[in-house]
């Protein structure tokens, strides 16, 4: 029951690597990056990405949110849609 009830959300390189390794526990997870490269090969399901075009952010926080902040309406469609498909999916089983 409790791993139906936590979701991971991982951003950029890093944090979509902390994400796997939860998703490979069994958590739910949803994932964020701006570059292809960061995630290509990893496993991750395409359903669970939003890839979002560029070169990343070079580990620049400053950069992150520049570009956090230019896809911002992407990001709320794909972050609610995403919290709305699994409390629906918790609510049917």
């Amino acid at each position: 029951m409790l791993k139906e009830s936590i979701q991971f959300h991982g951003a950029g390189q890093c944090g979509c690597r902390i994400a796997l390794e939860f998703q490979k526990l069994g958590y739910k997870t949803t994932y964020y990056n701006s570059d292809f490269i960061d995630v290509r090969g990893s496993g991750i399901n395409e359903k669970d990405l939003l890839l979002i075009s560029g070169t990343g952010s070079g580990g620049s926080p400053m950069k992150g949110r520049e570009i956090l902040d230019s896809h911002i309406h992407e990001f709320k469609k794909f972050l609610l849609s995403e919290l709305i498909l699994r409390s629906e999916c918790r609510n049917i089983g």
